[in-house]
């Protein structure tokens, strides 16, 4: 795991960057995946997200979505951008993706992660150029499902007992069939939100646990084990189209 800092048209952006180990993945190039953080922002608990991305053959690649400004600024308008589906912060994970692919060790097959907020960003990218997205409960707005149209393939985890998403699942699926896009989408019961992030926000942790919120190791690793095979399909080593 590094840390670096690259440019953007915005300006600089810090992120966390993991490659495979090529004694078991082989010298590369490979695929490569940008990961994006929840609303917490990019902490260990993005670390260690890259860190298991890169352990399943992708380069991994971690921006800090809320490097420029105050964080409940960039929180704002990060939700912002959403409901717009356009501006600063989407620009940035797209640039993230350009800078991704024009590494030597990448294959130009690109796909996104994204938890929470990021899993927005995640549904918003994937008509944006990325082979594969798999966002971790996010959404788009309600009435904005024509930004999928042309989405790629996209693996999508939700918790039923998640309180800010109800029945997100179920929308998501119906708007990919209707668009003809591949898709895995599964809603994980008896957990809810945040339930593939380790955060620990201290006292208010249990409390969270109680109202839907939550780390559950058992279905993070399902989750992610659909998400890597997933991702081993459609983004197979190669250049991309």
């Amino acid at each position: 795991m590094t840390e670096c800092v690259i440019e953007t048209p915005r300006g600089s952006l810090p992120v966390f960057v993991a490659v495979p180990d090529s004694e078991e993945f082989g010298p590369g190039p490979y695929p490569g995946v940008v990961v994006l953080h929840d609303i917490t922002g990019a902490g260990e608990d993005l670390r260690s997200h890259v860190e298991r991305v890169a352990g399943y053959g992708f380069v991994a690649v971690g921006p800090n979505l809320f490097a420029n400004g105050r964080p409940i600024t960039c929180i704002a308008r990060a939700m912002r951008d959403l409901v717009r589906r356009r501006g600063p912060v989407l620009a940035d994970v797209l640039s993230v993706a350009d800078w991704l692919s024009s590494r030597a060790d990448c294959s130009g097959k690109t796909g996104v992660v994204g938890f929470c907020l990021g899993g927005g960003f995640a549904l918003l990218a994937a008509s944006q150029g990325f082979d594969a997205a798999a966002p971790f409960y996010g959404q788009i707005p309600l009435g904005q499902g024509r930004a999928l149209q042309d989405a790629c393939p996209i693996v999508a985890s939700f918790g039923k007992l998640d309180p800010t998403l109800p029945a997100a699942g179920y929308r998501l699926r119906k708007t990919l069939e209707k668009a003809g896009i591949t898709h895995d989408i599964k809603t994980y019961s008896g957990v809810g939100h945040s339930f593939a992030n380790k955060i620990d926000l201290g006292v208010a942790t249990p409390l969270l646990r109680v109202t839907g919120f939550g780390y559950d190791e058992n279905t993070a690793n399902h989750a992610w084990g659909r998400v890597r095979t997933f991702f081993e399909e459609h983004l197979a080593r190669g250049e991309s189209d």
